[in-house]
């Protein structure tokens, strides 16, 4: 069922189709980071994954119910406490991530649209300004037009010519004090191992929360 998780005061996000449905035996894993369905380049399996973290970070709870052939239906449930929430930003300090968005303009290149729409809108909440790109090619565009960007944030793992590291050689040739922040949901070491750029450089594991999404993104700009 899609029932009410336990007693409380919920907001509510309500999201049905009526596609294919999901097989019994996939429900299980369906929030499995990289656990897809797709052919291989057609999906990377962490949509999903990453608003289970955002929900679960919030207190909140997911629940999905699907039918092969008649579609899906999900929900998310989000606490509220106003009094608690009052009680917190009156006396807790503010975060030094989040403080430290102040307007700034990021490039963020990602060619699967579900992480991509996640992080931008994410990024926005935290005060930044985005510009989102599907792949290195866009994102070289965007730079040659003398846009002000403040960062450059890229997965690195993408199809066609340029991967992610090449974009940040290119890109850092161009603009030699751009900042550059990695994501992959790839081993570190593996990804780093062919590239110009090595280990020390920021890369943010995927799934991330929005937390380490904040604290990558401030440390990134700080080392401008």
């Amino acid at each position: 069922t899609l029932g009410v998780p336990h007693s409380g005061t919920y907001v509510v996000i309500a999201v049905s189709d009526d596609g294919s449905g999901i097989a019994p035996e996939a429900m299980p894993l369906v929030f499995e980071p990289f656990y897809t369905t797709k052919e291989v380049g057609q999906g990377s399996g962490l949509g999903l994954s990453m608003v289970y973290g955002f929900i679960k970070q919030s207190g909140g709870v997911v629940r999905v119910a699907s039918e092969v052939g008649v579609g899906t239906k999900v929900r998310m449930y989000l606490p509220v406490d106003p009094g608690e929430l009052e009680t917190i930003s009156s006396s807790a300090p503010a975060s030094t991530d989040i403080a430290f968005a102040r307007g700034q303009t990021i490039l963020l290149v990602e060619d699967q649209t579900d992480v991509r729409d996640m992080a931008v809108a994410l990024l926005e909440e935290l005060g930044y300004q985005i510009v989102s790109v599907a792949s290195p090619k866009e994102a070289l565009e965007v730079i040659d037009s003398n846009a002000e960007i403040d960062l450059l944030f890229t997965d690195i793992v993408m199809p066609g010519a340029l991967d992610g590291t090449a974009l940040a050689s290119e890109a850092r040739a161009k603009k030699p004090s751009l900042p550059v922040l990695f994501t992959s949901g790839y081993a570190e070491r593996a990804v780093f191992d062919e590239g110009d750029f090595n280990a020390a450089d920021h890369l943010l594991a995927k799934p991330y929360r929005a937390d380490q999404l904040a604290g990558a993104v401030a440390r990134a700009l700080g080392q401008r």
